[in-house]
């Protein structure tokens, strides 16, 4: 079950996840005048990304919101050994911080990607930053930050957060069941999962 918010308007409907291990992933919502799919091919340095929207015009998605380093909606890649992700990927522990009042253990995952320069370098690297907060005690993930950008403007950040909780096990495997999307502190998407297959 998905629900979409954006100003006035608010619909809900199906969606259908799927992401893997090499950073590759589908995300489709079947609503009204929000229906999407969104699709990223593996994470490697030819990475594309493409939007269809709900009149079926497909968009090559372009620079940063292409680069993010795996899919926001499935937590449990982050928790993946080294072997198993993108050969891209790199990881820094940044400790414990304190989010909405809870401790939790940040790390932050990026692309080592290298521009023309020191300065386009950074900005790449950064664009495709995502921070995930593990809570301590179970070393699930509670929460990720990260940011997308206008079409029109790859300089303009746009904050996005990402809920997770009521995980369940499936095949051997912790999955969260209730997700919740944020874009600059307001509600875009509240997913409910009602079927998760673990391969």
């Amino acid at each position: 079950m998905a629900e979409w918010t954006a100003g006035s308007l608010q619909e809900s409907g199906n969606a259908e996840l799927d992401a893997y291990a090499d950073g590759s992933s589908s995300l489709q919502l079947s609503l009204d005048k929000a229906s999407r799919t969104e699709t990223a091919t593996k994470t490697d340095s030819d990475k594309s990304c493409q939007r269809t929207d709900a009149a079926g015009t497909t968009t090559n998605v372009m620079g940063p919101n292409c680069l993010v380093s795996l899919p926001w909606f499935a937590p449990i890649l982050f928790t993946q050994s080294a072997s198993e992700l993108p050969a891209l990927l790199t990881s820094s522990d940044d400790g414990l911080v304190t989010k909405d009042g809870a401790s939790l253990h940040q790390i932050s995952y990026r692309l080592a990607l290298e521009g023309s320069d020191s300065t386009s370098t950074k900005r790449l690297q950064d664009a495709s930053t995502v921070k995930v907060f593990f809570d301590p005690q179970t070393f699930l993930p509670s929460s990720l930050e990260y940011a997308i950008h206008p079409d029109n403007n790859d300089l303009k950040s746009l904050e996005v957060k990402v809920l997770f909780s009521d995980y369940r096990q499936v095949s051997g495997v912790m999955l969260p069941f209730h997700i919740e999307r944020y874009v600059l502190r307001s509600l875009q998407l509240k997913l409910d999962i009602s079927n998760a297959v673990v391969e």
